[in-house]
């Protein structure tokens, strides 16, 4: 199961309204993320995880333990718009 479904998780198209406010800069380059991501997806042999996420563009001096607030903030956040 190559889980395809979860693709487009997370995506920003450029003329959304999430992408208000975003740097020309930063929307390039999540565009271009998302396009490598369909090439690699090309291969069979290439699959979407459910259980591993990616993140990008962390701050250097960010510790494990502000990552991991961040991702229960984020992920309670999420879950009370729901």
């Amino acid at each position: 199961k190559r889980n395809l479904y979860l693709t487009d998780e997370g995506y920003i198209a450029p003329n959304s309204t999430a992408a208000e406010g975003m740097s020309d800069g930063d929307l390039q380059a999540r565009e271009r993320s998302h396009r490598e991501k369909l090439e690699k997806l090309k291969n069979p042999n290439m699959f979407v995880s459910m259980t591993r996420l990616m993140i990008r563009n962390l701050p250097a001096d960010m510790t494990k333990g502000q990552l991991r607030v961040l991702c229960t903030k984020a992920v309670r956040e999420r879950a009370t718009k729901a």
